[in-house]
């Protein structure tokens, strides 16, 4: 995993950097009996609603580039492979007026909730011409600075774009629950 640069502010107070966070969610701390050092084993670790919360605040703290792709980019692939996909996996949209659009870190409206949710303003997507019809797949989330894949998700079903004025419209969200919801 790559490590994400949180900056500190109000959202990150003490710096920590994404990994760590993750790593924490995930239960990868171990108890280890000092007295005779050695680790006993994985603890179970269990986050609250309000600490899913924060963390999601630190996670969605980054700035970020919301994209469509025009590529079946799962088609075939194993969960460990569709896990290891990379930006230049996919095929962005190329229609005439599109481009990404940015989500600036800390404008996300997130909520306390099993599991916390962090949604950001709806983006439009509108073509401003006639066109060969572009089929869209579905929307993918990158750190704006590096350019790093985050996320991704497909549409219910893909949506053509082929004339003046149609538009898609993506609703950016983030949900953020432990093992343990």
């Amino acid at each position: 995993m790559q490590s994400l640069a949180v900056p500190t502010g109000v959202h990150n107070p003490t710096g920590y950097q994404a990994d760590r966070v993750l790593a924490a969610l995930q239960g990868n701390a171990f108890v280890t009996d000092v007295s005779n050092e050695m680790e006993i084993g994985p603890m179970t670790l269990i986050v609250t609603d309000g600490g899913e919360k924060a963390f999601l605040d630190l996670i969605l703290a980054a700035n970020y580039t919301v994209r469509l792709f025009k590529n079946d980019v799962t088609s075939g692939l194993t969960t460990v492979q569709k896990d290891a996909l990379l930006v230049a996996s996919f095929t962005e949209a190329t229609f005439t007026g599109y481009s990404g659009k940015a989500l600036t870190g800390g404008s996300w409206t997130t909520a306390t909730g099993n599991p916390a949710t962090g949604s950001y303003a709806q983006q439009a997507f509108v073509s401003s011409a006639d066109q060969t019809a572009q089929v869209i797949y579905g929307y993918y989330v990158t750190l704006t600075s590096g350019g790093a894949l985050q996320w991704f998700e497909y549409f219910a079903s893909p949506v053509t774009i082929q004339f003046n004025n149609e538009q898609i419209r993506v609703t950016p969200r983030l949900t953020l629950a432990d093992t343990q919801d």
